[in-house]
């Protein structure tokens, strides 16, 4: 159930992102359309954290359906589950598993859902770099996304689910503005002289 929650989120996702108009229209390149969820087009300066912002919500959106997944067990089963569990690294490493094809899912449904919409509209050329874009972006976010759920995983069992979120969100969304605040010097020529 909680597999086609996230698919029809995700489909809901990529028809937003791209019906917002994040880019043009006519004649575009599949490398484009999967381009614009990489965060390609933005600049660490503090005048595109509205940019990031938007481009951050499907991973959010990801984070906050599955933050809890392994949770849940320490919270509904506790010590009985565990402690009646033969093979507990196993069951581990299936719940893992679970997260990373969840994550793989996810986005490959946000990248079709905004090219079949696209589609609708106008004619998409198949790139050459296309496939290699696509198979980084789900590699790369997808290694990115099970991590960050993972960590949220840990702090939660260790300090409660709130807990857990916020702290891995506020050091993840901590260190971007730090890469804000420092693209400005850059930019400024503070730090490369």
């Amino acid at each position: 159930m909680k597999v086609i929650k996230s698919i029809l989120i995700a489909v809901v996702l990529g028809i937003v992102y791209v019906g917002i108009g994040l880019m043009k229209i006519d004649n575009i390149k599949m490398s484009e359309i999967l381009l614009a969820n990489t965060m390609s087009g933005v600049e660490f300066y503090p005048q595109y954290i509205s940019t990031f912002s938007f481009e951050y919500i499907p991973i959010f959106v990801f984070q906050i359906l599955f933050a809890t997944n392994i949770y849940k067990h320490f919270c509904s089963a506790s010590i009985y589950f565990f402690s009646r569990n033969a093979n507990r690294i196993k069951w581990y490493l299936k719940e893992v598993t679970n997260i990373y094809l969840n994550s793989i899912i996810f986005l490959t449904v946000i990248c079709i859902s905004e090219i079949l919409f696209i589609y609708m509209f106008t004619t998409i050329k198949i790139d050459d770099g296309a496939v290699i874009i696509a198979i980084y972006y789900i590699a790369i976010y997808s290694i990115y996304l099970l991590s960050t759920t993972l960590a949220i995983n840990i702090v939660s069992i260790l300090f409660g689910s709130n807990i857990g979120f916020a702290i891995v969100q506020g050091i993840v969304l901590l260190s971007v503005s730090i890469f804000f605040i420092l693209g400005n010097y850059v930019k400024n020529n503070f730090i490369t002289e």
